[in-house]
């Protein structure tokens, strides 16, 4: 998976992380579309000002973005493939499901970026 430039360097080293323990995580358990809309979920965060990525951990930050992206494309959905409970999601990245959840659900703009049309990722509407 890519990494995200950013004109930002602080939060390069984090984004990094991020996208490693997404990448780890996607690639091994889910597939590699999921990696990639994370990694472009992670993307509109940067963008962000002031950005919270630079609090938390990135193990916490990968879940939350996995989760939304999860939400959005029916992960949970047991007829779905592929399919993850939102449970083994928080035991792989090693990350309590409450806290996955509450990272999850900060940033409603972000979450309307990760909704998907077929494979392509919308970006999120003007506020």
């Amino acid at each position: 998976m890519s990494t995200i430039a950013t004109r930002r360097p602080r939060l390069q080293p984090r984004v990094e992380e991020i996208l490693s323990v997404i990448s780890d995580l996607c690639l091994e358990h889910l597939d590699e579309e999921y990696a990639v809309m994370s990694a472009r979920l992670v993307g509109t965060l940067v963008h962000k000002r002031p950005s919270s990525l630079l609090r938390g951990q990135p193990r916490i930050w990968a879940a939350g973005v996995i989760y939304v992206v999860a939400v959005n494309n029916f992960l949970f959905d047991p007829t779905q493939t592929p399919h993850m409970r939102a449970s083994e999601l928080g035991k792989l990245v090693g990350v309590p499901q409450p806290t996955v959840y509450n990272k999850s659900r900060p940033n409603p703009a972000a979450a309307r970026s990760a909704v998907t049309v077929g494979s392509t990722v919308v970006p999120p509407r003007p506020d």
